[in-house]
């Protein structure tokens, strides 16, 4: 439920509130106990939407909520990348991709590899496209410090399909300003949330 409309329903109620209470005969009593017990109410309603009810991949089925992938995302990065040194192509890459998410919107974005982490610049975007979801954002990515000769600072976009919200996996490509591309396919998922690559990789220990 978006914020705008939690205020409209804040405010409605408290303007109901001031009406019955100007009109009532000897502003009544009950009055103010029925509204403290509606708003009770509907405080609760929100906070049961804000902790649980959104989550639940019902809402996002059959109503415009967008759908939970807060957590920690594992999958591999396949990359056109080749190394200036050598002009060697990398093998797929092992990556992570931690996202923080409020019923409203996804609040923070990170992406780990062994070699780099990026995290978004730009306000990530969840929408519905037809009878899919997609998520996008625009990163910075930051190698390790002995690796920038051949890896330096740069900017790219990522567009992710949610393919499966029950099985949680997500596929799509991205692109870079120096001219890179590739896929990411995420098929593994953990509701924690990881703070960097090791973390990240203690979450799906290997069978």
């Amino acid at each position: 439920m978006s914020p705008r409309i939690r205020i409209t329903i804040a405010l409605s109620l408290s303007f109901i509130f001031c009406l019955s209470f100007l009109f009532a005969p000897g502003h009544s009593l009950w009055i103010i106990k029925s509204f403290g017990i509606v708003t009770l109410g509907v405080n609760a309603l929100f906070l049961l939407w804000e902790f649980i009810f959104w989550k639940i991949p019902f809402w996002s089925k059959y109503t415009s909520s967008p759908p939970f992938i807060n957590g920690t995302w594992k999958g591999t990065l396949y990359s056109n990348y080749k190394n200036p040194k050598d002009n060697s192509t990398k093998v797929p890459i092992e990556v992570f991709l931690v996202i923080n998410q409020t019923s409203d919107l996804v609040t923070k974005v990170a992406f780990y590899s062994e070699e780099s982490s990026s995290s978004a610049i730009t306000s990530p975007a969840l929408t519905k496209n037809g009878e899919q979801w997609e998520f996008s954002y625009v990163y910075q990515n930051h190698s390790k410090y002995d690796l920038r000769n051949s890896s330096p600072i740069h900017n790219g976009t990522v567009l992710l399909t949610l393919d499966n919200e029950k099985n949680k996996t997500m596929q799509g490509s991205y692109w870079t300003d120096r001219c890179t591309r590739g896929e990411i396919k995420f098929t593994q998922y953990s509701k924690a949330t990881a703070t960097n690559f090791s973390k990240a990789k203690e979450l799906f220990p290997k069978e």
